[in-house]
């Protein structure tokens, strides 16, 4: 599916149910595309495509389905936003995220070490591979 950018004029009590679905279903990461390009991304992965489509027209950014689920034998579905649209969104369900909130608020210092100039996408690479760690252990820990 195609993506759009991430509308900030959304009902907090959409937000706050967004932000649940994220602290449950969802995951926060920082991947490393390839030397020197790193990549903010937020999903949520679930058997029903309805709670993806939902996502889609609230927020944008794309779905894609997977095989099938181990347990259920249904078919898995993940929507995902990156780089600025997933910054864009964790600045919408911050303040709403329990769980993952530590999680967001390192993925948010990693958008600010990107450089905004287009010709250079580059990092603070030491900088950046630390936040890529203390994401991970955060994740360890819970």
């Amino acid at each position: 599916m195609t993506a759009r950018s991430v509308s900030t004029d959304i009902d907090p009590i959409l937000l706050a149910w967004a932000a649940g679905i994220v602290d449950g279903e969802g995951h926060i990461s920082i991947r490393h595309l390839r030397p020197r390009v790193y990549q903010l991304e937020v999903g949520v992965t679930n058997t029903d495509p309805r709670l993806m489509k939902r996502f889609l027209s609230l927020f944008g950014g794309y779905t894609k389905r997977h095989g099938k689920n181990a347990l259920s034998k249904k078919p898995c579905w993940t929507w995902c936003v990156c780089s600025k649209q997933a910054e864009a969104f964790l600045l919408l369900i911050r303040p709403y995220l329990f769980i993952k909130a530590e999680q967001a608020d390192i993925g948010l210092a990693s958008r600010a070490l990107i450089t905004r100039n287009k010709k250079d996408r580059t990092v603070e690479l030491e900088q950046f591979a630390w936040l890529k760690r203390q994401l991970a252990d955060v994740r360890k820990e819970h």
